[in-house]
């Protein structure tokens, strides 16, 4: 199993994020946590819901790639927090929860930040 604790440290500096776990292709989630200090606003059932939520979500997507490219995430805005959803690999998505009030420049920003840490950790993995 890879180690994403170097990822989740570095998004935890940024205020604005609550939670972050990697969840596999089945919607298992195998590594992270709320940002320590913080309490979901949601319940476990929507929580685990979510996370089932981002492999449906991003299969559907994935099967468009061929008309439109590769796909890299996805994201649903409600009132009180923002989604994000990053694909890692084939089988591994990156599960953001970041405050509703953020800034689409931002949530641009971190996943800026995601990428270049999966750059540096992941894809030099498949070389």
């Amino acid at each position: 199993m890879k180690n994403f604790q170097s990822l989740f440290d570095l998004l935890f500096k940024h205020p604005k994020v609550r939670y972050a776990a990697v969840i596999d292709s089945l919607g298992k989630r195998i590594a992270g946590e709320m940002k320590p200090g913080l309490r979901s606003i949601t319940s476990v059932k929507t929580d685990k819901r979510i996370a089932v939520q981002s492999v449906i979500v991003l299969k559907m997507a994935e099967s468009f790639e061929s008309e439109t490219g590769r796909l890299h995430y996805t994201a649903i805005r409600w009132d009180k927090i923002v989604m994000l959803y990053i694909f890692l690999t084939s089988d591994m998505v990156l599960n953001l929860s970041i405050e509703g009030t953020t800034p689409l420049r931002e949530v641009f920003a971190i996943e800026k930040q995601v990428k270049k840490w999966k750059k540096e950790h992941l894809d030099s993995e498949d070389k």
